[in-house]
């Protein structure tokens, strides 16, 4: 997966005083955790928000890499992992999300969605096939 890169004003300081200033940063409101913090001969480059006037540290322009967003809460659904089968809850708009499901994760075959609680001796849930190979079998 090819991650790209945007220009980013940037608190740039050198790195033995990075994690002090990237605490004062976050204590302010002002670190963007939305991207990646970044080492450059020696300095570390501290991606914030805000105006750079009210800083009191170096700025610079920086090429950074966003954060990547947790499948979870990128797709918004909890989802189960049984060998290569999924387990999602059944939700209006599942066969979309089953898609973007099994583009994201290569190592998940099969999405399944559950339509009941859990209930019986074994402690089971209702599954019908949503989205990939047709089978509910798995190894684990």
């Amino acid at each position: 997966m090819v991650v790209s890169t945007e220009k980013k004003l940037c608190v740039s300081v050198p790195k033995q005083e990075g994690e002090r200033v990237r605490k004062e940063l976050k204590e302010l409101g002002l670190l963007d955790e939305r991207y990646r913090i970044e080492e450059r001969r020696g300095r570390l480059c501290l991606p914030f928000k805000g105006e750079a006037d009210k800083l009191r540290y170096d700025v610079e322009p920086c090429a950074l890499k966003p954060r990547l967003r947790p499948l979870r809460k990128k797709l918004g659904i909890r989802y189960d992992v049984i060998g290569d089968i999924a387990i999602i809850d059944w939700f209006d708009g599942i066969l979309a999300t089953a898609t973007d499901l099994l583009q994201t994760r290569r190592d998940i075959k099969v999405v399944l969605a559950a339509v009941s609680g859990v209930g019986g001796q074994y402690r089971l849930k209702d599954l019908i096939f949503v989205a990939g190979e047709r089978r509910t079998q798995t190894v684990h």
